[in-house]
């Protein structure tokens, strides 16, 4: 049986991000990225967030791209320790409130570097056979945060959702909604077969 949802206080999140450093060891010297797990982490209070960014900060030291090269140089001398180009998080409900834009800032100086965004479908009628509520505004709302505050965005969304009889409405909501989203170099739109996530 599933377990009922639970939050991790901040003390914590501390002690399972070091229990999940000492598990990977010196693989994590092969990793780049910290992914923040939980579509609806990003909607916590922002003072848990930061709380979760920044002990992912201590266990998993985020290194800004001017001390790449520094990392490099002391890798070729044999001075090697891990060093993550930042975090990454999930975000595919927000209907009732995202961010603000200062929080999304803070969140930045902590090392979210990245946020993957879901979107089933631009139309909203087939938004709702998913149980996505928000609306087209609140996406653009959302997105316009995000991006001043210099955070990249990955686009999500499935290909065939809503079925053909929804298709010629899918296709063309879908591609007016991302195209008015305000996507940037490093941005990306990951097209997903909607059958890899129905059950059969």
């Amino acid at each position: 049986p599933f377990a009922e949802p639970y939050q991790r206080s901040a003390d914590e999140f501390q002690q399972h991000a070091s229990q999940v450093a000492a598990l990977w060891g010196r693989r994590l010297l092969q990793s780049r990225t910290v992914f923040l797990a939980g579509s609806d982490v990003l909607v916590l209070p922002p003072d848990d967030v930061k709380a979760y960014l920044t002990a992912i900060g201590t266990v998993f030291p985020i290194a800004p791209t001017t001390e790449k090269r520094s990392r490099d140089r002391a890798s070729e001398l044999g001075e090697v320790s891990p060093r993550f180009d930042g975090v990454h998080a999930f975000l595919d409900e927000f209907t009732d409130g995202w961010p603000a834009r200062a929080a999304w800032s803070e969140f930045a100086v902590l090392g979210l570097t990245r946020v993957s965004i879901g979107i089933t479908s631009g139309d909203p009628k087939i938004r709702a056979l998913y149980f996505q509520e928000w609306t087209d505004d609140d996406l653009l709302a959302m997105f316009s945060d995000l991006k001043a505050a210099g955070i990249g965005a990955s686009l999500l969304t499935l290909v065939g959702a809503g079925g053909l009889e929804h298709s010629r409405s899918h296709v063309s909501r879908t591609a007016a909604l991302i195209t008015a989203l305000d996507l940037g170099p490093g941005d990306f739109v990951f097209l997903l077969d909607e059958n890899e996530r129905r059950d059969p």
